[in-house]
């Protein structure tokens, strides 16, 4: 385990940590639009919550939602590694910008009838967040190494720079493919399903104390 960190941080933790600016940065122009615009924020609401429906949250039992929510955030977090084989676009932290953008609409545009707006937000995403986020981030930080490195390759700029150990460099498909499935198992799959409990669970009783 502490040698597939040691990887994990020389090969994606750059990644990781850009994808947590641009959630940050989207989240942030997200919530400032709402707030100065609402008008112009409506439709994007109309489309978060007929995604909610479309996908059965608002009928489902808490069981059945929080399978739906897992199944949900698993495929996000595989097309974000997917998206990565695509060279040149970066569009993981495409996704995650968008994602970012929609929750910072959301959370700025929600009625709140007592109870300050930070409260909202930090009630309405920490029970689940600390857990969802980071497994998005960590899908992110995977697909965003694969990209930089299939445009590396393209370009030719593959080989070993100064300082640089080949090791990193001499990594094929099946070395990234191993180290991506092995991410997936030990990091994501686990903080995506305790994200999903604690969303169901604990983030309804956090809104409810400051509602």
């Amino acid at each position: 385990m502490r040698q597939f960190l040691r990887l994990w941080r020389e090969r994606a933790a750059g990644h990781f940590w850009a994808a947590c600016l641009v959630f940050a940065a989207l989240f942030a122009f997200g919530a400032g639009l709402a707030a100065a615009h609402p008008d112009s924020t409506k439709d994007i609401i109309e489309l978060v919550a007929q995604n909610f429906a479309a996908k059965g949250l608002l009928e489902a039992e808490a069981p059945m939602q929080a399978w739906i929510i897992f199944s949900n955030n698993l495929t996000v977090c595989f097309l974000l590694l997917v998206f990565g084989l695509i060279p040149f676009l970066f569009l993981p932290h495409f996704i995650i910008a968008m994602n970012g953008f929609a929750v910072g609409v959301v959370i700025a545009a929600a009625p709140l009838p007592t109870g300050s707006r930070v409260l909202f937000a930090a009630a309405g995403l920490l029970p689940h967040g600390i857990f969802e986020l980071p497994a998005l981030f960590i899908a992110a930080s995977l697909g965003s190494f694969c990209c930089a490195r299939l445009t590396g390759a393209l370009l030719g700029k593959s080989k070993p720079a100064e300082g640089e150990g080949e090791e990193k460099n001499r990594w094929g498909p099946r070395q990234t493919a191993l180290f991506a499935a092995k991410t997936f198992l030990l990091f994501i799959l686990p903080l995506l399903i305790i994200a999903a409990i604690a969303e169901i669970w604990l983030t309804p009783l956090a809104l409810k104390a400051i509602l």
